[in-house]
């Protein structure tokens, strides 16, 4: 998996590097943003399921699991980790002109096409899960779902952590409400749900700040964004775990409300 997760990365930010050398000869690639091919390259190994998965073991209290669970995320992402770092430095070496693009927030993108696209990302997903036809709409509908929260939230409290925290829990909520009937398992539904608010470009951004000068002041800002990129994480198994957990406790709650006995 480690060199997996590094290869697939490089072959990304190579990608990326081949933009930097000059697309200018190119029409349909002027105006494309490296940072954003990277970012779009890497959201798809980031380790979304095994981070959701032990999450839940922990909070059912299976630490063992948890455990394993936790150190499987730790080397897919270092593997991500390497294969950027790789590339970047092949790139320095060969005198590439590095450089990170401004590109748009999510404020800029249209609230349909934010939809659209996040449900699209979900239902690539569930193809690549070789999820039956009539089964991806749920896909698409919680990729729609946790934009709009996410979205919401953010336009309420403009703070990106709390509003993913939501969006997490939004996700796990319908997750563990329509599985039974979806007939799919609620992890492969959460997983899918997530994928839009993965920190890929968060985290392109801090490894890319690593490898500058610090007169340039990238190292300064790159603990900030790979701390930034690692609470996201934190906020989406917490997030979906509790919205899970939440829907399951009342459900059981209710179970043993109409089984106890009256007089």
């Amino acid at each position: 998996m480690f060199f997996t997760q590094a290869g697939g990365s490089a072959i990304a930010t190579l990608a990326a590097l081949g933009l930097m050398v000059g697309n200018d000869g190119v029409p349909l690639l002027q105006g494309v943003s490296p940072s954003l091919v990277v970012a779009s390259g890497i959201v798809s190994l980031l380790t979304g399921l095994s981070l959701v998965a032990s999450s839940r073991d922990a909070l059912d209290g299976f630490h063992v699991t948890a455990a394993a669970g936790l150190l499987e995320v730790v080397v897919a992402t270092g593997g991500i980790v390497v294969g950027i770092m790789s590339a970047l430095w092949v790139g320095i070496v060969a005198g590439v002109p590095l450089y990170l693009t401004d590109v748009g927030g999510r404020v800029g993108v249209p609230l349909w096409l934010g939809l659209l696209a996040a449900g699209l990302m979900a239902l690539a997903i569930g193809v690549g899960a070789h999820v039956r036809p009539r089964g991806l709409l749920p896909f698409f509908g919680l990729g729609a779902l946790a934009w709009l929260v996410h979205a919401g939230a953010l336009a309420l409290f403009d703070e990106r952590i709390p509003a993913t925290a939501l969006a997490a829990i939004a996700v796990g909520a319908v997750a563990q409400l329509g599985h039974a009937r979806w007939r799919m398992p609620v992890v492969a539904l959460i997983t899918a749900g997530i994928i839009p608010l993965l920190p890929g470009l968060t985290l392109y951004r801090g490894l890319y700040g690593l490898l500058q000068d610090v007169e340039d002041g990238g190292r300064v800002a790159a603990p900030g964004m790979l701390l930034t990129a690692l609470m996201v994480g934190v906020a989406l198994a917490v997030g979906t775990s509790l919205g899970s957990q939440v829907v399951r406790g009342g459900r059981l709650a209710a179970w043993t409300t109409s089984r106890a006995p009256r007089s």
